[in-house]
Formats: structure tokens, sequence, C-alpha cells
């Protein structure tokens, strides 16, 4: 595994954020209700924390996150990255308040791939399918430590779908930035997922699991509790034979 500097992108955090406050005033004065408050309220949150650390004690968080790794390739890399240092603009009047991390196979590098060019610095990884480089959870945890990123980013498709992933990073101190391990379970597999969509009473196709339940209140419900599907109420959703 070998680590490069990157290019930025140049002006592009800041013409976007120009385009946003732009936009923002056009909204002042729309018929959206509310939207003069939103307005005010966006101009006057812009540019004033002199730091990370500032912002994350303003709202109480407790992990300052000034590096990253992004573990995905193509047009979802450059969006996030895009994103983050379009808000970082607008929060801190610098876009490079946070460092991105990215993951590089020889195919990205030889097509030149845009997401490189945005990162601060790139790592080699195996080329091949993905469950070599982008899908790989131990690779993407090993790098992540080698590196010592405060967070990790895995998008969608690839590793960013296997709950195994949020489970290593929080064992290791890593924030995962999307859902916990738990959730992604429940709702990344379809028998639980649809146990899950009936316990909430939304309507689903006659299946092998109809009716199939788990007890979860309305307190449940307003105490912010992870919905749980136990293996016995799973393997009831399950055809054995045929």
């Amino acid at each position: 595994m070998e680590s490069h500097s990157g290019a930025s992108a140049s002006g592009s955090a800041g013409a976007g954020a120009g385009t946003r406050r732009q936009h923002s005033r056009s909204l002042s004065g729309s018929a959206f209700p509310g939207a003069r408050e939103m307005s005010t309220q966006r101009d006057t949150q812009q540019q004033q924390f002199a730091s990370l650390g500032e912002f994350v004690k303003k709202f109480g968080g407790s992990r300052v996150i000034e590096k990253i790794l992004v573990a995905n390739n193509g047009i979802g890399a450059v969006k996030f990255i895009r994103s983050v240092k379009r808000w970082a603009y607008e929060m801190f009047g610098k876009e490079k308040a946070i460092k991105f991390y990215v993951m590089v196979t020889p195919e990205d590098m030889k097509a030149n791939a845009e997401y490189i060019r945005l990162a601060d610095n790139y790592l080699l990884v195996p080329g091949g399918s993905n469950n070599h480089n982008y899908a790989n959870v131990d690779l993407i945890l090993d790098i992540a430590l080698r590196i010592k990123v405060q967070a990790v980013w895995a998008g969608w498709g690839h590793a960013s779908e296997n709950p195994k992933l949020p489970d290593m990073l929080q064992k290791n101190g890593i924030s995962f930035l999307g859902p916990p391990a738990q959730a992604m379970w429940a709702l990344g597999d379809k028998i639980a997922s649809s146990i899950v969509a009936q316990t909430a009473d939304v309507p689903t196709l006659p299946w092998s699991g109809s009716g199939l339940t788990v007890d979860y209140s309305q307190q449940d419900v307003k105490r912010g509790k992870t919905v749980h599907v136990s293996k016995e109420v799973f393997m009831k959703g399950c055809i054995r034979d045929v």
C-alpha cells in the first residue's frame, strides 16, 4: 500500500458556496413557509466558526473529524468530497478544513478518475473485483488504522452495506459515516427488513413470513430504540424445504 498526495479542486467549493448563498437569497422571497427564516439562519451560520473543534463543541459533539478515508470510487466519491468541501468553506471559510484520503486501484489510476484529483492523498490498493479493494472490510480497516483517520465514508455499494464494517470500525474507535451495524443488518436483509416493515404496519406482498412482527411499542419509538429482529423470529420467515 502506497500513499500519495493528490491535487485539490481549484475553486470548486468556493464557487459552489457562492451559488448556494445566491440561491438562499432567492428563496427568502418565495412562497415557501419559513423560507425567509431558513435563509437568515443559513447566512448567520456561514463562516462563524474558527475551527472544527469550536463547531463540535457548539453542537455538543464529542469527536473532531479532521481526516476521512473515502472507501469508494467514481461519482459517489466525487459528490461526497465536493459536498464536504463546500460545507467546510461555508462554515470555516476554507475548503481544506477536512483532509480526504481515497483508495485507488490501478484501473482508477489509469482512468485518471476525478475523485483522485479532489483528494488530498490517495492510497494504492489491489485492482480487480471489489472484494480485493472497496468491498474488503479488513483492508479498509487496516488502511484507516495506518493513516489514523477519525472516520470512514463508504458511500453506496461495495462495503457500505456490510454491517461488519461499522462494527469493526466502532471497536477500533473510528466513526462510520452511515447507519449503525444493527440497523444495517435489519434493513439490509430482505427477510429482516420485511419483518420490520410489517411491525410498522407497512403493507407487504405475501411471502413466507407474512404476519411476522417483533415487539416494538410507541414508547420504544419515543426512546429512539432500535428495532431488533431476533434469530427465532427471523428463522420463522425462512423456507427450509420445497
